[in-house]
């Protein structure tokens, strides 16, 4: 199993791939769409975590773009946005993190959507 997390704040990405790889998941990073859709072209990814503001842009082509070109790929839309559950319907994420995010509810979607 490969998860991507697309994040451009350091800290946050060094946080999650700490959690994640506790799991015994493998990570590939990203901080933006250009390498995001490069990892998808050369990885073979079961799990995409997004943030939904990369370099002060929204995410939104980004998540039509994968639910269009990689649809078996699920995704979980990260923000600290208050409308975030609405939002991440909208886009058609499959689930989303409130940040600041809770270590457990975490791993609980990543096993719940990973089937693990």
């Amino acid at each position: 199993m490969n998860i991507l997390i697309c994040e451009d704040d350091i800290d946050i990405q060094d946080l999650l791939e700490i959690i994640i790889s506790s799991m015994d998941i493998g990570i590939h990073q990203c901080n933006d769409k250009t390498s995001l859709y490069e990892k998808l072209k050369k990885e073979k990814i079961d799990l995409i975590i997004l943030d939904y503001w990369l370099k002060k842009k929204r995410a939104d082509e980004i998540i039509e773009k994968i639910k269009t070109e990689y649809s078996s790929i699920p995704v979980i839309l990260m923000s600290a946005v208050s409308d975030l559950p609405e939002l991440a319907k909208k886009l058609n994420a499959d689930d989303y993190i409130k940040k600041p995010f809770n270590i457990d509810e975490l791993k609980d979607k990543i096993t719940t959507i990973l089937n693990i």
